[in-house]
């Protein structure tokens, strides 16, 4: 797709990446659905780019994961928002370590989207894994705010459900899941 090495060769890109998704390869499928979105070597597709999209997610996909969510969270492509979909798809994708569904998921807390009451020991939760993550403050959305109202206890609560999950994620990565 992007030609490194060789020229850019986008039927060929395509033709790979509908093997690949063909073969049950999420990533063929994300790669197709980011093409129809785009219009970027194939047609612009909404709904072939949606189906896409959502096969990748289904196969665990992290990006696919991340990215659905937002589509449904958004409501883009015309998609109708549907917050607790939202949810679904961004714990999975955290689950798989997507760090950018781990920073959404503080601005869900912190905001109260999705269908989600506001509540700042989950946002700062997911702020100390994205920090634990090492992804630096200035990149965290919430930077700086989001213990904003927390009292000692609160976040204690955080310190210890971030750690928890930490625990928990680190067990399943060595399990090999």
């Amino acid at each position: 797709e992007v030609g490194m090495g060789t020229a850019v060769n986008l039927d060929r890109a395509v033709a790979q990446y509908r093997l690949a998704a063909e073969k049950g390869l999420a990533q063929g499928s994300y790669k197709l659905a980011v093409m129809y979105f785009s219009g970027h070597g194939l047609p612009k597709d909404l709904a072939k780019g949606l189906e896409a999209m959502t096969k990748a997610a289904d196969s665990g996909h992290p990006r696919a994961l991340n990215d659905l969510a937002m589509i449904r969270l958004r409501g883009l492509f015309g998609v109708k928002q549907d917050g607790a979909e939202a949810m679904k798809r961004l714990l999975a994708a955290a689950d798989v370590g997507s760090l950018d569904a781990m920073q959404n998921l503080i601005v869900v807390y912190a905001e109260g989207l999705a269908g989600q009451e506001k509540d700042p020991i989950k946002a700062y939760k997911w702020y100390l894994v994205c920090r634990r993550a090492g992804l630096p403050e200035h990149m965290l959305p919430q930077a700086g705010g989001v213990t904003t109202g927390l009292d000692d206890a609160g976040r204690k609560n955080a310190e210890k459900e971030a750690e928890n999950w930490i625990a928990a994620w680190e067990k399943q990565q060595a399990a090999g899941k």
